[in-house]
C-alpha cells in the first residue's frame, strides 16, 4: 500500500483520497524527504490493527498512525513482554533520534525488529513520539 498511497498522493498533495475501505491517507510536502505519507486515519470504530511475530501479537490497537507506509503503535498498546531494550541508534532528518527494540518470543530473537522515536525533532512527528513501528518480518495487519 505505501508504494501506491505515495504515487497517488503526488497528485492530490494536501488532501485526503480514499485508499481502500474506511481509510483516508493525509498526505503533505516535506522539506527534507519530498512526498510523505503522514497519517492514516479510520473512518469507522474498531478496525484495529495488529503486529504479529513468531506466533505471538506484538502490539494491538485501533489508533495507529502510518507515516511513510509504516503503522507506529501507541505506547500502550504494546505487549511489553516481548521488547528488549536495544543499543542500536539512528537518526531521521525530521523525526529525530531512533531508538530500537529486539523482540523476543519463546526464546527466539529478531534483533532490532521494532523501532520508535522518544524525543521527536519536530512538530509534525510529534504524533509519533514514544509511538512503536515494526519491520524485519512482523506482520502488520
Amino acid at each position: 500500500m505505501a508504494l501506491a498511497a505515495k504515487q497517488q498522493a503526488s497528485a492530490f498533495i494536501g488532501s485526503r483520497v480514499p485508499v481502500r475501505s474506511g481509510l483516508n491517507v493525509i498526505r503533505s510536502a516535506s522539506r527534507a524527504s519530498g512526498l510523505r505519507v503522514n497519517a492514516l486515519a479510520a473512518k469507522g470504530a474498531g478496525q484495529k490493527v495488529k503486529a504479529v511475530w513468531n506466533g505471538a501479537v506484538l502490539a494491538e490497537s485501533d489508533a495507529t498512525v502510518v507515516v511513510e507506509g509504516n503503522h507506529y503503535f501507541p505506547p500502550s498498546s504494546i505487549n511489553k513482554q516481548y521488547f528488549k531494550d536495544s543499543s542500536t541508534h539512528t537518526t531521521c532528518g525530521w523525526k529525530g533520534v531512533c531508538s530500537y527494540y529486539s523482540i523476543d518470543v519463546d526464546g527466539k530473537m529478531n534483533a532490532d525488529a521494532a523501532w520508535y522515536y522518544p524525543n521527536t525533532t519536530t512538530a509534525e512527528a510529534k504524533k509519533i513520539e514514544g509511538y512503536v513501528a515494526f519491520w524485519k518480518g512482523v506482520k502488520v495487519e
